[in-house]
């Protein structure tokens, strides 16, 4: 029988890239907070951070659609402009 932490990583996983697909800052810090026991911080971080990851991490799935990839990296070339400016 699965234990507790397994069981749990595998709904993370399921989740995971359906929320992150939907690239709503909202429906993503929900998630990640129904899941905060299973991360490596017990707070949220701001959320450019969480976004940033997200669409990180949308460019390295193998479900993400090339559109849904292209939106994610134009989202971080744009962040990146908008750094390299101040």
């Amino acid at each position: 029988m699965k234990n507790y932490w397994e069981t749990m990583r595998k709904k993370f996983d399921e989740e995971r890239d359906d929320v992150l697909l939907t690239f709503d800052l909202e429906k993503i810090k929900k998630f990640y907070k129904k899941y905060r026991d299973l991360l490596a911080f017990p707070f949220l971080p701001p959320e450019n951070i969480i976004y940033r990851d997200s669409m990180k991490d949308i460019l390295k799935m193998d479900k993400a659609t090339p559109e849904q990839k292209q939106r994610a990296k134009e989202w971080l070339d744009n962040q990146k402009r908008k750094e390299n400016s101040l």
